[in-house]
């Protein structure tokens, strides 16, 4: 058992960022219990003012009319881009090389929150990294993560709690709350899965939980 860190912490972080993980468009055997979970979600995620929406959505295809995956291209791979010959091109490899799939993000995420020019889609945890240095300017440091599901992917994919709790960053944190993270039923992670989980979190009233980042040379 990992227990919570007790330290008070009264003021609620200024979230800034949000991390939206394997919000998938389902299968219409899983269509109640994912639109169940999105439909209670989205009015919660509504109360923040997100400067940056990183989703990182696995095992999808590499479809423009995603705006996220779309918004990614024009920043990093086109050639009328400001950045393009800065662009870091092991992001679009990864991008491309993750995006094989026939799945597609949930239209209740790309025709919502994610339908602007601060969303982008992003695979692996050092190109988060990359864009948080060089197109954010290390401005956005305050992260909200959501999704499905719990373990196997909130935990386990490359954006995901296990890398984020080694990253070196000192000013990047990550946060979660009751509401925004699945339990793959028509659940969500509570204070009694934070306090049981392998990752160590610090509670925060009236808010949720900070994900307490660790030295991996002194685990």
């Amino acid at each position: 058992m990992t227990l919570l860190i007790k330290k008070d912490l009264d003021q609620p972080p200024d979230i800034d960022g949000l991390v939206l993980i394997d919000c998938w468009d389902p299968d219409p055997y899983q269509a109640d219990q994912y639109n169940l979970f999105y439909e209670k979600l989205l009015p919660e995620l509504g109360r923040f003012d997100f400067r940056c929406i990183v989703n990182a959505c696995y095992n999808v295809k590499l479809d423009c009319n995603d705006p996220s995956i779309k918004n990614t291209m024009e920043q990093y791979c086109w050639e009328d881009s400001d950045r393009f010959q800065t662009s870091n091109y092991t992001l679009i490899y990864n991008l491309i090389h993750r995006c094989r799939a026939t799945n597609q993000t949930s239209p209740m995420f790309t025709k919502t929150i994610l339908d602007n020019d601060r969303s982008l889609m992003l695979l692996e945890f050092d190109d988060f990294v990359f864009h948080w240095k060089y197109a954010l300017d290390r401005k956005i440091n305050n992260w909200l993560v959501v999704g499905k599901d719990w373990q196997s992917c909130l935990h386990g994919r490359p954006i995901g709690f296990a890398s984020m709790k080694y990253c070196k960053e000192d000013d990047l944190n990550f946060y979660a709350t009751d509401f925004g993270c699945s339990l793959g039923n028509h659940e969500t992670a509570q204070r009694i899965h934070f306090e049981n989980d392998r990752m160590r979190w610090q509670e925060i009233p009236n808010f949720g939980y900070k994900l307490v980042k660790q030295n991996p040379r002194k685990l």
